[in-house]
């Protein structure tokens, strides 16, 4: 399944980079943050179709009483605030650089996904999740100090392309 979601995240990645790059000012961006939250709402339904929450320990813990009940609902909402900004600021970067440099920015945000859900999920292993988060960003902080656009345009530009 994580092989599955690289491959899908990647297929996004390329869908990206072409609403950014062929919209007019932010209107690729938006329209794709509609699309984007629309398909996400689908999905829920439909699963929520096919088999609702309602047992007493996930209505505990994940239904919207839960959000009412304690801080959970301003947290929730400054996450979603603080999505909305990052995307709003980092996919005008695909109009500036690589598609891959600008996915690999966009994997920072995986130090706050452990995070919140160690915090919302009460996931296991979080010590294990988060040295993998720190490598992982250590990883892309490598490769954005590596000139690699230069070294490549100029092996193109050395083949006569």
């Amino acid at each position: 399944m994580a092989l599955g979601s690289a491959c899908f995240g990647t297929i996004g990645l390329f869908f990206d980079g072409l609403y950014t790059r062929r919209g007019i000012d932010m209107q690729g961006l938006t329209m794709a943050m509609i699309t984007l939250f629309g398909i996400m709402a689908a999905g829920y339904l439909f699963f929520y179709i096919l088999k609702p929450d309602k047992t007493p320990k996930t209505e505990k813990f994940f239904g919207l009483s839960a959000y009412g009940k304690n801080k959970k609902a301003v947290a929730l909402i400054g996450v979603a605030t603080l999505l909305v900004v990052i995307i709003f600021l980092i996919q005008p970067t695909f109009n500036h650089t690589y598609v891959a440099y600008t996915g690999t920015l966009k994997r920072l945000s995986i130090l706050m996904s452990v995070v919140m859900g160690h915090l919302f999920f009460n996931e296991g292993d979080f010590k294990k999740r988060i040295w993998a988060a720190i490598l992982i960003i250590a990883g892309a902080i490598l490769i954005s100090t590596d000139d690699l656009p230069v070294k490549i345009s100029s092996q193109i530009e050395g083949w006569g392309l």
